[in-house]
């Protein structure tokens, strides 16, 4: 908890995994706990077939902070899902100036997933060009009102492609 990770730059801290996990949480490059800061660095996340590919995983946490993030899921395609940003159940995330490019992936792709919490994403940038089954740009579940303000959502590729799905949720555009 309440640590920090800031790089650079964007362009000049690059976080490489060459494999994703069996699990959501054991795929992410990074994973958040309470108090975290993380900024000014690129996710190039390759799955190498990996059941999971997650960029930033934040579970049950707390007052999280991503801000100036290149989050790509990108190579060998993950097989059931890949996701940008995966929050679940937390509280007081903002997430901030993010761009999220999932380019692979023949299971589900997500680019920013909400289950149970209400970030505040603020100027993001996502594309998912994946050929999936399903690619959704922000996907709220359950009780996750997030808010969305002057964030580009682009979704193609896929058989199925939305840019924004609520269950039982109500964001604020």
């Amino acid at each position: 908890d309440y640590v920090s990770l800031r790089g650079e730059t964007r362009a000049g801290t690059i976080i490489k995994p060459s494999t994703g996990g069996s699990g959501i949480s054991t795929s992410a490059a990074i994973v958040c706990g309470s108090g975290c800061h993380v900024s000014n660095m690129t996710i190039q996340h390759q799955s190498g077939g990996s059941v999971y590919a997650t960029g930033v995983y934040i579970g049950s946490e707390s007052y999280i902070y991503l801000d100036n993030l290149d989050i790509k899921i990108e190579g060998t395609a993950s097989t059931t899902a890949s996701y940008g940003v995966y929050t679940t159940n937390t509280s007081n995330i903002h997430i901030t100036n993010i761009i999220i490019n999932i380019s692979q992936g023949t299971g589900t792709n997500y680019g920013i997933y909400c289950s149970g919490t209400s970030p505040e994403i603020t100027n993001c940038d996502i594309t998912l060009s994946a050929g999936a089954a399903s690619n959704y740009g922000v996907y709220n579940y359950v009780s996750s009102n997030s808010g969305l303000f002057n964030t580009t959502i682009r979704i193609s590729g896929a058989t199925l492609n939305v840019g924004i799905k609520n269950v039982e949720s109500s964001p604020t555009l």
